[in-house]
C-alpha cells in the first residue's frame, strides 16, 4: 500500500481505529529487493575496478541492507527468535512464475510459518515494528542510520495480545533499537507498570465519574506483581472467590456481639482460606504447608502451643 498517499502523513491513523499501517510484508520484500540490488551495484563497481564514493565504501554493504539487517534484528527480539537468519524473505514469484503466497516466513520451532498464520500477538508487534521502521527511513531519507534519529511515537494498548514475559521485555528491544525516540504507550498490563517503575508512570483513575490523571504514582523499587496489581490497579490479587470469602471473614471480625452461628461460619472461613497458596513458589508452599501439619500434629499430642 505504498502508492496510498495519506500513509505518509505521521499522524494520519493517530486517532482512527481502521487507518491502516504500512504493509510489513510489502516493506520487508521492498527492502530485500532493493538489498539485492545494492549488492549487485557494488560487486559490478568492484568488478570495473572503479573507486566508490567512499574509501570505506568497500567494506560497507548498502544502506537498504544495513536497514533491513536492523529491522530483522528488531523482529528479532521482539519475537524472542533464535536469530537473524528466522526472518525469511521470498521472492515474490515461484519457479514456475506463479505468485509466492508466502512472501514473508518465521523459522520458529515448530518450522516455517507464513506470516499471515502468526498469532495475533506477533503479528501485530511485526506490523507496527516494521510501519515504524520505514516511516523512520522515509522521514529520513539521506541518513545511513535512520533509526537512530529523533522521534516521538505513540501507541496505544502496547500490551495487547503479549505474553506477559514479551510485556516486561518490549520497552528494554524498543528502546534499544530506537535510541532517540520518545516512546508514548499506553497499557493495561501490571507486568509493563512493573518493568517502568523508573520511567516517568502515570496512571489513570475514574474518581466520580472523571478520570484523573496521577502524574507522580507512588513506585517502589521491587514491587512484587500483586503489590503492583494492588496498589496501582485497584484489583485484588486473588480470584473474586477468594475476595468474597475475605470479605465475609472481615465483617464477622468487625461485628460487635459474634453469635456461636458467627464463630462457627467464623473457623470454617479461617480453615478455607488456611488452605490457599501463601508462598510465591511451590517449593515454599510445600515447606509451609509440612511445618503446619506438623505444627498441628504437636498440637494434638500437647507438645506445643502455637500461641505462645
Amino acid at each position: 500500500n505504498f502508492e496510498k498517499s495519506e500513509l505518509k502523513d505521521p499522524i494520519f491513523n493517530l486517532f482512527s481505529e481502521a487507518a491502516d499501517l504500512y504493509d510489513a510484508e510489502q516493506v520487508l520484500s521492498s527492502l530485500d529487493y532493493s538489498s539485492i540490488r545494492e549488492k549487485v551495484e557494488i560487486e559490478a563497481t568492484r568488478t570495473k575496478g572503479k573507486k566508490l564514493k567512499n574509501d570505506n565504501d568497500n567494506k560497507q554493504e548498502g544502506k537498504a541492507t544495513v536497514l533491513l539487517g536492523k529491522v530483522k534484528q528488531i523482529l528479532k527480539d521482539l519475537l524472542n527468535l533464535e536469530s537473524k537468519s528466522a526472518i525469511i524473505i521470498n521472492p515474490p514469484l515461484n519457479k514456475d512464475g506463479s505468485k509466492n503466497e508466502k512472501i514473508v516466513e518465521v523459522q520458529t520451532q515448530y518450522g516455517k510459518v507464513s506470516l499471515n498464520d502468526l498469532s495475533l500477538g506477533y503479528k501485530t508487534m511485526l506490523a507496527w515494528a516494521v510501519d515504524l521502521a520505514i516511516r523512520m527511513l522515509l522521514r529520513n531519507p539521506e541518513c545511513r542510520s535512520p533509526l537512530d534519529e529523533p522521534a516521538v511515537v505513540i501507541v496505544d494498548e502496547i500490551d495487547l495480545h503479549l505474553h506477559p514475559k514479551w510485556q516486561r521485555m518490549v520497552k528494554g528491544y524498543l528502546t534499544k533499537h530506537f535510541s532517540k525516540t520518545q516512546f508514548i504507550c499506553t497499557a493495561h498490563s501490571p507486568f509493563m507498570a512493573q518493568s517502568s517503575e523508573t520511567d516517568n508512570l502515570c496512571v489513570l483513575r475514574s474518581i466520580n465519574g472523571e478520570i484523573k490523571i496521577e502524574n507522580d504514582p507512588v513506585i517502589v523499587a521491587g514491587w512484587r506483581i500483586g503489590q503492583v496489581i494492588t496498589n496501582l490497579f485497584d484489583v485484588d490479587e486473588r480470584s473474586i472467590t477468594v475476595e468474597e470469602l475475605r470479605s465475609q471473614r472481615r465483617l464477622l471480625l468487625d461485628k460487635q456481639n459474634k453469635s456461636s452461628e458467627d464463630m462457627e461460619k467464623l473457623k470454617s472461613l479461617d480453615e478455607e482460606l488456611s488452605k490457599l497458596p501463601a508462598m510465591e513458589n511451590e517449593e515454599e508452599q510445600k515447606l509451609l504447608d509440612q511445618i503446619r501439619k506438623t505444627t498441628k500434629l504437636l498440637n494434638l499430642k500437647g507438645n506445643f502451643n502455637d500461641k505462645n
